[in-house]
């Protein structure tokens, strides 16, 4: 597999396969955005609740279990031209089922373009049909890209499935308004 180069206005990055010395750009990167982050609440004034206690205890005890261990050979990167990680994108393989299994783009960098590309880009190169998950709210974003939501829960892989079922109840319990859906991306 191959770089590729993405011109995004007036940038251009490098699309690639990650190397071992990508693993603490990834890290940070993971642990830096979205559902994942504990770390992304420091310093905002919050109002005690149950719900938020809830939600707070299970993203400390979930972020460590979705970026303490990188297997930096599944993943796609995406590369500023100051050698940034900006974006990532898992993809590996259970059994015969290729699963999306991870995206992240850094905050600064949403909204143009990148994750388009970076899918773009896994699509090209891995084989259909290819098997993800996302939050509710993303379930448009993901439309744009090809992706189908899975609602019949016989057509869902069973990791998958039982992924999806652990996940919306930890949802439900810390007071998240939004359901786990499992996609998928068929030519």
């Amino acid at each position: 597999m191959e770089s590729y180069k993405l011109a995004i206005k007036d940038v251009v990055c490098t699309i690639r396969p990650a190397i071992e010395a990508d693993v603490t750009g990834i890290r940070t990167l993971i642990r830096s955005s979205g559902f994942h982050s504990a770390s992304s609440r420091k310093g905002k004034k919050r109002v005690k609740t149950q719900h938020r206690n809830h939600g707070r205890i299970l993203s400390r005890i979930l972020s460590p279990l979705f970026s303490s261990k990188i297997d930096w050979q599944d993943y796609i990167v995406v590369v500023s031209e100051k050698d940034e990680i900006i974006g990532c994108v898992k993809i590996k393989q259970i059994d015969d089922v290729w699963e999306v299994a991870k995206i992240a783009i850094e905050k600064s960098w949403r909204g143009r373009g990148i994750l388009e590309a970076g899918c773009k880009f896994v699509f090209d190169f891995y084989p259909y049909p290819l098997w993800g998950m996302c939050v509710s709210s993303m379930l448009p974003l993901y439309r744009k890209l090809g992706a189908v939501e899975i609602t019949e829960k016989d057509k869902i892989p069973p990791h998958l499935r039982r992924r999806m079922s652990l996940f919306n109840i930890i949802l439900r319990v810390s007071g998240k308004k939004q359901s786990l859906s499992v996609i998928n991306i068929d030519k």
